[in-house]
C-alpha cells in the first residue's frame, strides 16, 4: 500500500467517524473559550488602568496650583520683597525652598 492510498484511506474513516467530529468540535469550543477569556482579561486590564488614571487625575485637580498656590505665593512675595528690599527681582525664586518647607506648608493647607 502506497502513502496516497493509506492518506486516502484516513481521510475517509476521519470523514465518518463521530469521535473525530467531537473532537474537533471541542478543539473550536475550546480555543474559543481561550480567546474569550483573553478579551476579559485584556479589558479588564485597561478599565483597572483606566480608573487608576481616572484617580489620579481627579486627586491632582482637588488642589489646582493656580487658586491654591497663589495666596501663598502672594504672601511669600511681599515677605521677600520686605525682608529683602535691594533685591532687582520681585518673584521668589522656589530654588532656596527645600522639600521639608514644601511639606510643611502643605500639611498646613490639609489641616485648614
Amino acid at each position: 500500500m502506497n502513502s496516497k492510498t493509506q492518506f486516502d484511506i484516513a481521510i475517509n474513516e476521519r470523514l465518518h467517524s463521530n469521535s473525530w467530529d467531537e473532537t474537533i468540535a471541542s478543539a473550536v469550543v475550546a480555543r474559543v473559550k481561550k480567546r474569550n477569556r483573553l478579551y476579559i482579561a485584556c479589558g479588564s486590564i485597561a478599565a483597572v488602568f483606566m480608573i487608576v488614571v481616572g484617580i489620579s487625575l481627579w486627586q491632582g485637580s482637588q488642589y489646582p496650583a493656580v487658586t491654591t498656590y497663589s495666596f501663598i505665593h502672594a504672601q511669600a512675595n511681599g515677605v521677600f520683597k520686605n525682608v529683602f528690599p535691594e533685591a532687582q527681582s520681585t518673584d521668589l525664586t522656589y530654588s532656596y525652598i527645600d522639600e521639608h518647607v514644601t511639606d510643611i506648608i502643605d500639611t498646613a493647607l490639609l489641616e485648614r
